[in-house]
């Protein structure tokens, strides 16, 4: 069994620079259960398990801060701003751990909307960076309303007279963007519409890896979280390539059976940590090496 790496996974900036700003506000907190996080800092628990060791707790409510917290750590796909105000008005030290390319996004959003265009959000409703795109306020506090679209059904809700700025969550499925990038160009009803990002580029280097991985293997293992936008992107692109797709969160994960395949692809989500990676890579060059002397099926069955 041979194995081929992607040319482009794992960490992307976004995910190192949250994982800097967490550490160092445990770093700066005298109490190990002083510093707290808005949600998931990232998308992989072998992360977030790893800072929650370290005194690291997920805020759970922002009505009721425990008294020990004096820090709390913005995930990296951004909050509202009435939620960033709730906590500001609590005399927190907030570290925010905001991914630059979402905080960018709400700073279009609010600039867009200021000048009377009508924002509309394309994203999964529940995804944290969607909220937090959703949950843009003008200077004085007031609302921004913003449409949400979460497929290309969603386009046909949209107001038809009104200039229109179009915001994606940076890990949306590429081909359903496209989709919908596609419609409101081609709607002629839409006179005014204006894009205000695109995907994420360290997500779109990624895609496009593991796409080049399809061209020349077998079979194809993504390794990283089964919440995590981008990780399961890159499974679903395998699966319409019609290939073999393993997704795995840890080494332990590695089916045996996968030395039925003489070329084996490798790709990890871009907040998957390199041990996580560097476990997997061993565990399969581990099967490969004992595929001399143990068949498939002897494998699985020992």
């Amino acid at each position: 069994m041979k194995l081929v790496m992607a040319r482009a996974m794992g960490f992307c900036n976004g995910v190192k620079r949250a994982i800097t700003v967490a550490s160092a506000a445990l770093a700066a907190s005298g109490n190990a259960q002083g510093v707290a996080v808005t949600g998931p800092l990232v998308h992989n628990h072998q992360v977030t398990d790893a800072l929650e060791a370290q005194g690291l707790h997920v805020l759970e409510t922002d009505d009721e801060i425990p008294p020990e917290t004096t820090r709390v750590v913005i995930r990296a796909h951004g909050i509202t701003d009435a939620r960033r105000k709730k906590l500001e008005c609590a005399c927190l030290d907030i570290y925010d751990a905001t991914c630059p390319l979402v905080s960018r996004a709400q700073d279009v959003i609010r600039t867009q909307a200021g000048k009377g265009r009508h924002i509309v959000v394309v994203g999964v409703p529940s995804h944290g960076e969607t909220v937090s795109m959703m949950g843009v306020d003008f200077p004085d506090g007031t609302p921004i309303h913003a449409s949400l679209v979460s497929s290309v059904e969603g386009v046909a809700s949209l107001p038809v007279d009104k200039a229109l700025t179009v915001m994606v969550q940076s890990t949306f499925p590429q081909k359903e963007w496209n989709v919908i990038e596609k419609t409101l160009k081609e709607r002629s009803f839409f006179q005014d519409v204006e894009f205000g990002n695109a995907i994420c580029p360290a997500s779109v280097q990624r895609r496009k890896a593991v796409e080049e991985l399809c061209d020349s293997c077998d079979a194809i293992v993504v390794i990283g979280g089964r919440h995590s936008s981008n990780t399961v992107a890159l499974t679903e692109i395998v699966a319409e390539r019609k290939l073999p797709v393993f997704h795995v969160e840890n080494a332990d994960e590695v089916p045996v059976l996968i030395v039925g395949y003489k070329i084996v692809g490798i790709t990890a989500g871009a907040s998957t940590p390199k041990d996580v990676i560097t476990a997997v890579c061993s565990k399969l060059r581990f099967l490969a090496d004992s595929q001399t002397t143990t068949s498939p099926m002897d494998s699985a069955l020992s």
